[in-house]
Formats: structure tokens, sequence, C-alpha cells
């Protein structure tokens, strides 16, 4: 296409065999939704199903060809159809697939072979920008999300493979040209993308993030609308008021997803500003308060280190414990503090009062850096939640688990994955230095981790149990070895554990009971469980006859 429109709308499907069939709908949906000559609709769909291949639309690329061919012969016949039209025919989207004559080496290589997750999506990119040029774009992408430490977004089973957040910003910075991006909005519609993780990897490759911090639902969106409120706009106005749209898209949205209540769900939507400047205001009060966190988690016993696993345990969390709405956290802990101000206030303890009137300040810059007084400095525009499940969601997640997660398995990708490594290649921690989040959360798994039981029994008790058998402390240690063995035996063949947010279990269902305990995963045993070994040592049975 070698006219440059008004605007360009890439939907991007990336859904596994349960979602297709919700999938199919929206599409048809963005079809009945009409068309308007200076906009472009370009659709990916990946069905994922056996000998079904993906397919790549211009939606309502006949019907425009016709209406301006008719309207040239007669200006007074419309060039545009936006909404219902007098023809009730439920219409085919197989007229609007894109012929492969069409397609860019990349995209036809992409449908016709093997492709990555990220190949495939930054194939379309590609193609999207490069056939079909406008002035400004919109993004949106849906399928199974989770990005942040998974690295799995929009995950692919042929070949088995997903798109990392670092990938993810690669493919949103195509739009950057002369260090100014064209797309205008990105919308995530993807399970727990909405976190300061992807915004902080995203910032000055697109205008605005829409995304959910909770879980999102396919058909909670209404494509058919969200296209008509668009066309419309584009066709009304010589200038197209971008604020003004992405805000009426937002409400269209949330407002939908309210009829979700009638079957019991929660859910939460938020608006964020991605300007550069903006985004990395959040680097300064960050890194403030992770620095006093961290002097404070220090000390065995520490007044704060209580405080913080009490807002930790408080606050708005999502997927199993995992996530943590920031905002919410810092109200959290600075209530706390606040309590504890007047507590030692009345003890006439100055050096106490201090540092927790400290930690509030830095609790609040953090809040007004993600909602500022200021709107034209508001990370969050825009946060609302439907339901009780997400209540307290203030528009951007933290990562913030309870315990330093091991590496596994990934059920995604099938290679070893390791939730810290990928954490810490994220601009969010390399750029932060020594008082990144990653540096907190470092210090945070060690200094709340509770000691093992041998550590807080101490050995004299272990090992008095066999004194009496004539084991020595080393033959104790001999069949501590023998029973650790036995307990890592096959250990490089992890388990494959299914992520929900990522993909649906292979068997089962995952569990919604996240913890929050911290406990070391070394090696345990109790005196009495012990005398199984007893086979590696000379040790006496007992006189009752017991094993």
């Amino acid at each position: 296409m070698a006219e440059q429109s008004e605007l360009t709308v890439l939907i991007y499907f990336a859904s596994d065999n349960p979602l297709a069939p919700l999938v199919v709908s929206e599409i048809k949906a963005i079809k009945d939704a009409g068309f308007q000559q200076d906009t472009n609709v370009v659709v990916y769909f990946d069905p994922l199903e056996k000998n079904v291949p993906t397919q790549l639309y211009d939606i309502n690329r006949r019907r425009k060809e016709q209406f301006r061919e008719r309207s040239n012969q007669d200006p007074s016949q419309p060039k545009d159809q936006i909404g219902d039209g007098p023809d009730p025919f439920v219409r085919n989207v197989e007229e609007d697939m894109i012929d492969s004559s069409q397609l860019t080496p990349n995209m036809a290589a992409a449908l016709t072979g093997p492709a990555s997750a990220e190949k495939s999506l930054s194939s379309f990119v590609e193609f999207g920008i490069e056939k079909f040029k406008a002035k400004r774009y919109f993004l949106i992408l849906a399928g199974h999300g989770m990005i942040v430490g998974n690295d799995a977004f929009l995950p692919d089973d042929d070949p088995i493979s997903a798109i990392t957040l670092k990938q993810l910003g690669d493919i949103v910075g195509r739009f950057v040209e002369d260090g100014r991006t064209t797309l205008d909005l990105l919308c995530l519609h993807s399970c727990s993308m909405s976190s300061i993780e992807v915004a902080y990897q995203l910032r000055g490759k697109a205008r605005y993030l829409m995304a959910t911090q909770g879980k999102a639902f396919v058909n909670s969106w209404p494509f058919r609308q969200l296209l008509k409120k668009t066309l419309n706009q584009v066709r009304r106005a010589a200038i197209v008021d971008i604020p003004e749209l992405v805000n009426n898209l937002y409400g269209l949205c949330l407002h939908n997803a309210t009829d979700f209540l009638f079957a019991g769900y929660s859910a939460d939507l938020a608006l964020c500003h991605l300007d550069t400047e903006i985004v990395e205001g959040l680097k300064d009060p960050i890194q403030k308060l992770v620095a006093r966190l961290k002097r404070n988690l220090s000390p065995r016993i520490s007044l704060v280190k209580d405080l913080i696993l009490l807002a930790h345990w408080e606050s708005q969390s999502y997927f199993n414990e995992n996530y943590t709405d920031l905002f919410d956290f810092c109200k959290c802990l600075a209530r706390r503090c606040a309590d504890q101000v007047l507590v030692f206030t009345n003890l006439k303890d100055d050096r106490a009062v201090a540092e927790l009137q400290d930690l509030i300040s830095d609790c609040e810059r953090v809040q007004q850096a993600l909602v500022s007084d200021d709107p034209a400095k508001r990370l969050v525009l825009r946060a609302e939640h439907i339901g009780p499940q997400y209540q307290y969601s203030r528009g951007l997640s933290i990562y913030f688990p309870w315990s330093r997660p091991s590496a596994d398995q990934s059920p995604v990708t099938g290679q070893s994955r390791n939730i810290i490594q990928n954490y810490q290649g994220y601009d969010f921690t390399v750029e932060f230095e020594h008082d990144s989040w990653f540096s907190f959360l470092d210090s945070y798994f060690t200094e709340t981790m509770r000691p093992s039981r041998r550590e807080e029994d101490g050995d004299k008790t272990l090992f008095e149990d066999f004194r009496e058998l004539g084991v020595t402390s080393d033959g104790v240690e001999t069949m501590l070895l023998a029973g650790e063995r036995a307990f890592r035996f096959g250990a490089e063949l992890e388990k494959r554990t299914p992520e929900e947010g990522t993909r649906t279990p292979d068997v089962g269902a995952a569990c919604d009971c996240g913890s929050i305990k911290n406990y070391p995963l070394m090696f345990s045993i109790s005196a009495g469980a012990l005398q199984a070994f007893r086979g590696v040592v000379d040790i006496q049975p007992k006189e009752d006859g017991n094993d």
C-alpha cells in the first residue's frame, strides 16, 4: 500500500486451542465494525490447531475497494461504512485473507514454515509498518501473558517458544523513528502485563500502554465497539485527538468488563503513559526506597523488617503471590510506619522516629511518581477495578515473591528457566545498578528466610538421640549424607511445573494458593526418620525391636 494512511491498527491473536473459538468471534466482530478509508485494520491469527495454518487478514479490504470505486463514480455515495449497514449478512473473513504475493519475505517465511513466537510477532510488526504505512499505529497483542520473570509471553507450540521481555521491547522499538515513536497505543490483552518492569522496558517506544495487573479474559474487550469508536474519530477529525480517543477506548473496555461481575469474576484495567521522562521519573524514588529497605533488612532483629513483611502480606497481590501492586505496598508500609512513629514518640526514641519518618517519605515519593498531582507527569493515568479480588489495584505491579524462585524447566520452552537470571537482564535492573529492585529482592529473600530446623534446634539434640546407640558425630553426618543423596536422586530430571497465565497445563489445574513461607530448601530429616539410613554405619538396633 503506497499511500500513507492516518492510522493502522495491528491486532495479533496468539491463541492456543482453548482460546481459538473465542478469537474467531472477536475477528468477526472486528470485521462487523465496518471500515473507513483512512484506517487500516490488519489481523494475525494463529489458531494453533493441527493442520490449520496461521492466517493474516486485511479487514474489509474488498468492501473498502468497492465503496471507494463507487464513490469515485458517484461522489454522493459514501466511501465509509461504520457499524450496522442495511445488509444484515454475517460476512466471511476469508475474503479478507492477504495474498501471499503481498507478504514481506520475513512474513512469508513466518507463515509458511516453523517460526518462533518472537519471529512471528516481529515479522507481523515489520509487515504492518512496511505494507500499511500510516502516520500513527495502534498495536493490540492478545494471548497468554505473565512475562515478568517467566519471559514466556504469547507462547507457541510449533515450534515451542515464547517472547521474552527484552524481545518485546526490541519488537515494539521498531515503531521508533528519529527518536520518536509512531505507536500511539500498545494494548497488552494478557494476564499480568501492567507492571513496572514492562513499562520501563517499553518506555519511549509507545505513547500509551493499556493492560491488566491480574487476569485477562479474551472477550472482556469489545473489539467491535473499539473499532467503531476509532473509525468514527478518524473520519470526523482533521487531526485525531489521541489522548481523547485512548481514554474513550479504555472506558469501553472497562465498562464492558463489568458484565463479568454477573459470573462472579473480578478484573482490573490500567492505562499508563510511556513517555521516557515520566517513566524514568521512578528511578530516583525507587532507588532511595530500596536503599533504605535494604539497610533495615540486615539487622537480625529489626522493627522495619517486620513492617516490610506485614506490608507485603497486606498489600494487593497477583498470581500466586508473585506480583504486588507497588503503590499499595508503599501505602501499607507507610501506614504501618506511621503507627510506630506514635509509639516511639511516646518512648522518646528520636532515632527510631527519624528512620520511620524517612521511610514514610520514601514511600510517598514512589507513590507520587506513579500518580503525580501534576497530570502532565502522571505515569498511571487511570487504574480501575471490578469485583473484590483486585480492589486495591493502582495500576502497576512489581515482581515480589515471598521466597527466592528456583530454576526449573519451563513448560513453555522446554528449556532450563532461571527467573532471577531473566530479571537481572531487564532495563529495570541494569539501569538501577546497585540500588535496583532486584538488589532489594536478593536481600529480602536472604534476610527473611527462617533458619533451618537443624540450625534452630542445634546439632546437640540430633546427636544425643544416637549417642546411646554408640554412633559418633561422624556417623550421624554419614547418615545425613546418605539421606540427602536419596532426596536429590534424579534431581536433574526437573518436574514440569505448569504456570498459570502462560499456558494451559497438560494435566490437571494450576493451584491458586501461593505460599507466603520463606523456608530454606536444604535437606532436613528428624532423628527417628534418620534411622532408616542406619545401614551406612555400625549401629545397634533398639532392644524393643522397633525399626
